[in-house]
This record gives C-alpha cells, structure tokens and sequence, in this order.
C-alpha cells in the first residue's frame, strides 16, 4: 500500500492549502486597516467642507458615513459622525439639533479623543448659554478648565475661560468676569493667541467702562496699546486707542478724545463698522469742542457709508445732525432729529447716547422757554450722569456679596471638618507627635555623637599638632646646640693651638717668628667666621621667633655683637660658655655685658638675664 503513495503530489496539495489560509488571513487583518484609513478620509472630507461653509452637502456626507457606522455597529465612528453633525447643525443656526446630536457624543466620551471631547464640552457650555441655561454652561465650562492630567489645549482652555467670563457679565456678576478675563489675558498674552487676545480686549474694556472703571481700563489699554506695536499688529493698535479715546470721552476732555480717535482711525482695519463707530466719534468729539463744521464733515462721511450698507441705521446719527443745526440756530431742525433720535434709538444700551441726548434737550428746552420739559430732561440727565456711580456701587456690593457667601461657606465647611473629623485629628497628632518625639531624640543622639566623634578628633589633631611643633622645636633645639657646641669646641681646639703657637714663637729664631705670626693671625681671623654665625642666627630664629625683632624695635642702640650675647643670654650661657663660643676672655664677656645692661637702661639691681629671659 505504501508503495503506490506519491509523497510529491500530498506535498504539493499541502502547499497550496497553507497558501491559501495564510491569504486569507492576510486579507482578515488588512480589512480593519483599510476600513480605518478610509474612515479617516471621510472626516477629512467633512471637515473640508465644513471649513468651506459647505454645511448642506457636509450634513449629507456625514448623515451616511452615520448610518453605514450603524448598521457595522462601529461605535466609534458612530460617535465621531455625532460631533461633526452637532458641528454642522451650530453652522445652519439649528440649535436643538446641534446640542441632540453632541450630547449623543457626549454620552460615549470614552471613545472620543480627549481633544475632541474637551471641544464636545465647549460646544455643549455654548448651546446652553445660548439657550439661557447658564447652570449647565457653567458645568461644561469648568469641566474644560480643570480638565486634569494630559490632553490639555490652550485655545480651548481660552475659548472655555472667555465663555465663562461673557456668562458671568450677562449675569451682571462684576467680579467673577473680571477674574475670567484677566486670567485669559494673561495667557493669551503669554502664548501670543492675537486673536483671543483681541477678544478678550474687547470684552475686558466694555466691562470696565459699562462699570466705571476708567483707570483699570486706561492701564490695560495702554498695556495693550505697547503690545500691539511690538507685535505690529494693527488691528489691535486701533482698538487700543478707540478705547482711550472712550475713556477720555467720557471724561469730559475732548481733546485728547479727538486725539486718539483720529490715532484709532490712521490704524483702521477692514471691520466696517469698526470704522464707522471711529468716524462717528471723531464727529461727537468736534461737535462738544463746538467745531461744528468739522464734525458735519465726518458725520456726512458716516452717513454715505452707511447708506451703502446699513442704511437702516441711519437715525443713529440724528443726534450728531441735531447738534450740527443748533449750531446754525436752526432750532426747529434740531428739535426734529433730536426727537426721532430719542423715539428710534429708545433701547439703545448705549450710556453716552442717552446722557449726550437728554443734556442736548435740556439745553434747546431751556433756551426756549419749556422749562416743564426742561425740568424733566434735566432730571433724566442727572440719572444718567449717576448711574455710573450707582454701577460701581452695584458693582463693590456684589463682590461684597460674593465675598461674604463664600466666607460662609467655607465657615460651615470648616465647622462640619471639625465636628467629623476631631478624633481622627487626635490620634494624629499623637502619631505625629510620638513620631516627632522619636525622630527628635534620634537627631539629637546623632547630633550628639557627631558633637563627641568631632570633639575627639579635634583633640586628636590638637594633640597630633602639639607634638608635631614639640618635636620641631627639639629637632630645632638640637640643631642649635648642635651648632653651638660645634663653636666652642672649634674655639677651644683654635685656643689651645694659639698657645702652642706662642710656645713656638718663643722657642725659635726671627725668622720662623714671622711665620708663626702669620699663622697667628689666620687663626685670629678664623675665630669670627661669619658664615657659622649666620647659621647660628638661622637656628635661633627657628626656635626663638621674633626675639631679635623686638631687641631690634625697643633698643636700636644695640650692635650685632651686643644681639649675639644677648641669644646667648637667652640660651642660659654663663661667662665661660660665652667666652669659649666667642672666642675671647671671660673677663671681655663680663665687660661686654656690663656696658649691654646701661644700653638697656637697667638699674644695677635689676638683673640682665631676667630681663633678656622676659623679652
């Protein structure tokens, strides 16, 4: 049976059947890859046209990409075609539709980026305040700014930050908007984000002058002014000085009003209204200079271009119209665009608006004669006039408030911290005490023995150190004894050799007496080597330090031979030791002593030695 089984043909059949499965597997892994990768080009299509404005054919791409997610139950998907499609519905202004299709987002957080959902929740914060629900704005706010760990992004910090500063000024909280704001421009300012930095501007200086704040909002101006010209950013630069322009405006100093307006518009933008408004305020500041026809001028200008584009809001230039026909006392005329002013711009939230409309009405009122109405009007102005100053009372009262609640709580906080948490407060501190205790005695046993192991090795090297300069000094001691025996015994054997000298002398002829008294001589010489001297000097500084400089200092008078007896002095040599190291006769070291004490100036009571021993 064996022998008719072809091994070739089963391993060609075995072959083919392990091809085949590894094809197969190859084709199963490379299916996800590939449906992931045309995902990823589906979204780059939609965000294309999102971008584009294109929010129609997006909505219907999306839509699909949705439904086909579905049905493959690809949860994944499913939750990121929700994001775009809220992104599509917020273009289209289909606000329920939007905050349906990201809270569904929402809901499957896990499976979203943490980018996307941080901006999921920004989204969210917006659809809400718009839908006057500021408490779950404020929710999703703060969720975006205390978003921990990584994952964080600025600009969506930023945009959280701005968002939760605009809802506390809606909600007229003065503080908390200022904190806000602050905060996001500090940082916008930090990271260079120009565009938040121009918003948040905005936003921080319509607080401060809605509120009264004129020095908080001329210093961030100016700071901001300084910032932008660095940067050269010209946008920014014209809001800068629009806002001090404002400022000054509303301070009642027209001329440098006009000054910055005019600034403001040298650096004009493509913003239109922008423009117009800096137009329009260059006209308001002539006309309370009382140049009329410097103000018509700009006002016709802001009129021609608002009929181009706006021609609607023409009556917000009444009130300019008025000022410029009581200027040719043309009374009537005024009185006409004053009130249309009044009757078409009655909402307006403007505070100037209506304090510069009811001070111009009070005026014409007065001058001809309506004093019931120019009672009235100058009553309204008043109002107006205080109400800065009743919205700045508004305002440090709220933060009053807000500081005062806080304080409460965190009051109430403390007191249930304390009736809770008392026990276990006590048996830590008697843990940490007890711990305190052991680690205070250990430091102080290691300090202690640290102390002794360095006091014992201070004595050790003090005691190395004292022996170290005991044996020098012996050392030194020696060699000077050295020395000096060496003198004497050189002067002893050069004295005993002068006498056998002149035993000689006497014994032989003339002759041989010339010779005898050459070598006399020579020995005569020998016996004050200076050389050995120095060296005797060298040893007895060594051991006795500045004994010669202070012989030197109080007694100048002293020779060298004198210096000499007194180190002898000094080394306890008597008469006959000095005669033998000097070389002369004991009776010459006597005399030579007794003239060295009246150098000294020493009575005949006091003893030379002593007084040699004390120096």
């Amino acid at each position: 049976m064996w022998s008719n089984f072809n091994f070739e043909v089963y391993k060609r059949k075995f072959t083919l059947k392990r091809y085949i499965l590894l094809g197969v597997m190859v084709v199963l892994t490379a299916i996800p890859a590939i449906s992931q990768s045309s995902n990823q080009g589906s979204f780059k299509v939609i965000t294309e046209l999102i971008d584009s404005g294109h929010y129609e054919r997006a909505e219907n791409y999306a839509k699909g990409l949705l439904n086909t997610a579905l049905v493959k139950n690809d949860l994944k998907v499913v939750a990121l075609c929700r994001y775009y499609l809220g992104q599509i519905m917020i273009g289209l202004k289909k606000r329920d539709e939007a905050l349906a299709y990201l809270l569904g987002a929402h809901q499957d957080s896990t499976l979203l980026d943490r980018r996307i959902l941080l901006d999921v929740k920004l989204k969210l914060a917006h659809l809400y305040r718009e839908n006057n629900d500021p408490e779950t704005a404020t929710s999703f706010y703060e969720q975006v700014l205390g978003w921990p760990g990584p994952g964080k992004d600025d600009k969506l910090w930023l945009a959280a930050m701005i968002g939760l500063g605009e809802l506390y000024m809606e909600a007229k909280n003065y503080h908390k908007a200022i904190d806000c704001l602050e905060k996001a421009y500090q940082r916008s300012l930090r990271l260079s984000y120009h565009d938040e930095l121009r918003k948040v501007f905005s936003r921080l200086t319509e607080l401060h002058l809605d509120y009264g704040s004129f020095k908080d909002s001329k210093q961030l101006a100016i700071r901001t002014l300084q910032i932008a010209y660095n940067e050269q950013l010209n946008d920014l630069t014209m809001r800068a000085y629009y806002v001090l322009g404002n400022i000054h405006f509303d301070q009642s100093n027209y001329d440098s009003a006009l000054f910055y307006f005019r600034k403001a518009y040298a650096h004009r933008s493509d913003h239109f209204l922008k423009n117009v408004a800096t137009l329009s305020n260059i006209a308001e500041s002539y006309y309370e200079l009382e140049q009329y026809d410097s103000g018509k001028l700009y006002t016709d200008r802001v009129i021609a271009l608002m009929k181009a584009r706006h021609p609607s809001h023409l009556y917000t230039f009444d009130l300019q119209l008025a000022k410029y026909h009581y200027s040719k006392s043309s009374r009537d005329s005024a009185y006409y665009y004053a009130i249309r002013f009044r009757d078409k711009a009655h909402n307006s939230h403007s505070h100037r608006n209506r304090r510069d409309l009811y001070k111009f009405l009070y005026q014409l009122a007065k001058e001809e004669g309506r004093l019931d109405s120019a009672l009235l009007y100058h009553e309204i102005y008043l109002a107006e006039k205080d109400s800065v100053f009743k919205r700045i009372k508004e305002r440090d009262l709220a933060a009053f408030r807000v500081k005062l609640e806080t304080m409460e709580k965190q009051m109430i906080i403390d007191q249930l911290w304390a009736r809770s948490n008392l026990d276990r407060l006590k048996l830590v501190t008697m843990i940490s005490f007890s711990l305190l205790v052991v680690i205070a005695s250990g430091i102080l046993i290691l300090y202690l023995r640290s102390k002794n192991r360095r006091k014992t090795l201070e004595l050790n090297n003090s005691e190395l150190k004292r022996k170290n300069i005991q044996n020098e000094l012996g050392q030194k001691e020696k060699e000077l004894a050295d020395t000096t025996l060496v003198m004497v015994k050189k002067n002893q054997f050069l004295d005993e050799l002068d006498t056998i000298i002149k035993t000689a002398k006497r014994e032989t002829n003339g002759r041989t007496i010339n010779t005898w008294s050459k070598l006399q001589k020579a020995l005569e010489l020998n016996r004050s080597n200076e050389k050995e001297w120095d060296d005797f000097n060298k040893y007895f500084g060594s051991v006795h330090s500045e004994f010669f400089d202070k012989l030197k200092r109080r007694y100048p008078v002293l020779s060298p031979g004198d210096l000499r007896h007194c180190a002898l002095i000094k080394m306890n040599m008597g008469h006959k030791e000095s005669a033998k190291i000097l070389g002369v006769d004991p009776n010459s070291v006597k005399m030579a002593r007794y003239r060295m004490k009246k150098k000294l100036r020493l009575n005949e009571t006091e003893d030379l030695g002593e007084h040699i021993h004390s120096i």
